[in-house]
């Protein structure tokens, strides 16, 4: 599960994940447009709202299940296979959308890894960071979920991607959790 989102975003980041259903476990990318500088203060907010394990990513990282991992400010958060796993990637390379961090890598990513069993997720946040990469997921068969413009302080980037038509559903943070709790369970697969 890969969120991406920058203006208004740690309010609806915060507002998903305490809809998450506990007993979603799959690993937990988010890249949140910050400065390096406010990421291990964002993390720790998670950890407290959420009572999942967080922590700012580092390069090599392995991604484990019922663990958030925060791109950290100065890098785009990817994911490759690895030995013993898949893991954590860090690059500071130019991005389509010129953010750094970018949304697109890590989205990118889930899909060329996980395919099907990928699930991208795109909150508030101006700009339009995270359109490649949900072009790729989509392309891999994964689920992309943006929020809609009602419940978003800036509609940039998920509003791009639901124009883009690939979105697979339009809703607030709450619902867009929800539904992503009812599609673990009625298909038995890890998002």
């Amino acid at each position: 599960l890969a969120i991406g989102a920058s203006t208004g975003g740690i309010i609806a980041i915060n507002a998903f994940l305490g809809a998450l259903a506990d007993d979603i476990d799959c690993p937990i990318l988010i890249t949140q447009h910050l400065p390096a500088g406010f990421v291990p203060y964002f993390a720790d907010q998670l950890r407290r709202g959420s009572k999942r394990r967080v922590s700012v990513a580092e390069d090599g990282q392995r991604i484990e299940r019922g663990t958030i991992l925060l791109a950290p400010g100065e890098a785009h958060l990817s994911v490759v296979h690895g030995h013993g796993g898949n893991l954590a990637r860090l690059t500071t390379g130019q991005s389509a959308s010129g953010s750094c961090p970018s949304v697109d890598p890590m989205l990118a990513s889930i899909g060329r890894l996980y395919g099907a069993r990928g699930c991208g997720v795109i909150l508030s946040g101006m700009g339009r960071d995270g359109l490649e990469g949900a072009r790729a997921l989509h392309a891999a068969g994964g689920l992309v979920l943006v929020q809609d413009s009602e419940s978003s302080t800036i509609w940039g980037m998920p509003g791009t991607i639901a124009r883009e038509g690939i979105a697979n559903a339009i809703a607030s943070p709450v619902a867009l959790a929800r539904l992503i709790g009812s599609v673990n369970h009625r298909t038995e697969v890890s998002l």
